[in-house]
């Protein structure tokens, strides 16, 4: 039996495969198509087409993209406080503390060394949600 280069190109074609595999699998079928990829398919062979170079570069972009939304979202919802004993004298998110003291460096230095002069504290965190503060208040 003979197998024609086409057949091969084929069944490469629609399984994915190498042309040794493809040839192998068309002449333990003898030459049929169908029969050879139905083996190929509960041999579980039959491998995944390749992704483009432009679907890689979206999915790249996409991963890239939804890890910055995250980034900034956990930024914005964590809290730069400085406290008194008493009470908060100044709470922001830490997105704006951190745009802050990247426009104003040489000051921003100074103004993070002045609370600890004079007995605040500098704290950074996430703030507790209304359900969790109410639950610990009940205990």
């Amino acid at each position: 039996m003979s197998l024609s280069l086409e057949k091969i190109d084929l069944l490469m074609e629609r399984a994915n495969v190498s042309y040794k595999e493809a040839k192998e699998t068309l002449e333990e079928t003898d030459g049929d198509l169908l029969e050879a990829l139905i083996r190929l398919e509960k041999a579980e062979k039959i491998l995944e087409p390749e992704k483009s170079a432009s679907e890689k570069n979206r999915e790249t972009k996409e991963a890239i993209k939804s890890k910055s939304k995250s980034f900034f979202n956990d930024l914005k919802e964590t809290r730069f406080k400085i406290k008194n004993e008493e009470k908060n004298v100044l709470d922001v998110s830490l997105l704006t503390a951190s745009v802050a003291t990247l426009v104003t460096m040489p000051v921003s230095i100074f103004v993070l060394a002045v609370p600890y002069l004079f007995g605040h504290k500098i704290v950074i965190g996430k703030e507790q949600s209304e359900a969790k503060k109410d639950f610990e208040t009940e205990k």
